[in-house]
């Protein structure tokens, strides 16, 4: 019997969407924000000394972290929406391919183009301040030693966006209409954002992994946080459980296509 290789699954998932430009947006998202976060102190002086890292860039990049999101439903349904509308999914399924190699594919795909995101951000962050201590000293960036906790802050980034992109997968993979999806990732940024300025419903954000990324970016700024919390290991708790319902999920869609 003839195998057909996981690798050619694997990149026609890239082939797929190489005019995709929601994944490009995604990708260069950090990359733009962080460089404006930077540009936008060009000729600033204060005569208190204050952790540019994250005073002066961390608390301007909080609006990238909000919408992070935001960006992830429009990329994930992005990836149904060409299924959709091209009947690739009828075809995958009838092709020699297992329905396990398949859904490994689009997993690891999303894993991805997931992780070169936040890599995207983590070198865009530390290089931005190396050059901004040379071109603009006065800033001292160069007096902040700030390795350590910006590594921290991206891993959990990382986890707090696999998470979200598991729990979008599946919406956008129950949900042909583009507005659930969306929609139900706009609303859980909005509620993030409102549930950690009301005290009453503090107490209950580790059980939101989209509060997880808003809470990353808070941790760097308050504390420069070289740990992780309790919202992060409810965040593994999610994506293995929705890695599963995926799973069965996607095996469902087969026998019923």
């Amino acid at each position: 019997m003839k195998r057909y290789p996981f690798i050619a699954l694997f990149k026609a998932e890239h082939y797929k969407t190489k005019n995709n430009l929601a994944v490009l947006l995604f990708l260069l998202a950090p990359f733009a924000a962080t460089l404006i976060s930077y540009a936008m102190n060009i000729g600033y002086t204060t005569d208190y000394p204050t952790n540019p890292w994250t005073n002066l860039i961390g608390r301007k990049l909080v609006i990238l972290y909000l919408f992070y999101p935001m960006l992830i439903s429009i990329f994930t349904y992005s990836l149904f929406d060409m299924e959709y509308r091209n009947n690739n999914l009828r075809r995958l399924f009838t092709s020699p391919f297992s329905v396990n190699k398949i859904f490994t594919a689009k997993i690891l795909f999303l894993t991805e183009i997931v992780f070169f995101s936040t890599l995207i951000a983590y070198l865009s962050f530390i290089s931005g301040g190396f050059v901004s201590s040379y071109l603009s000293p006065e800033l001292l960036f160069q007096d902040y030693d700030i390795r350590l906790a910006c590594f921290y802050l991206h891993v959990r980034l990382l986890t707090g966006l696999l998470t979200v992109s598991f729990i979008q997968f599946f919406l956008s993979m129950t949900v042909r209409n583009f507005v659930i999806p969306i929609g139900f990732g706009g609303f859980m940024t909005i509620f993030s954002f409102i549930s950690n300025v009301i005290p009453s419903m503090k107490d209950y954000n580790h059980l939101n992994p989209y509060f997880a990324i808003l809470n990353s970016i808070n941790d760097f700024i308050n504390y420069q946080s070289v740990s992780f919390e309790k919202n992060d290991y409810v965040c593994l708790v999610y994506l293995f459980v929705f890695l599963l319902i995926n799973l069965f999920t996607f095996k469902f869609r087969k026998y019923n296509s």
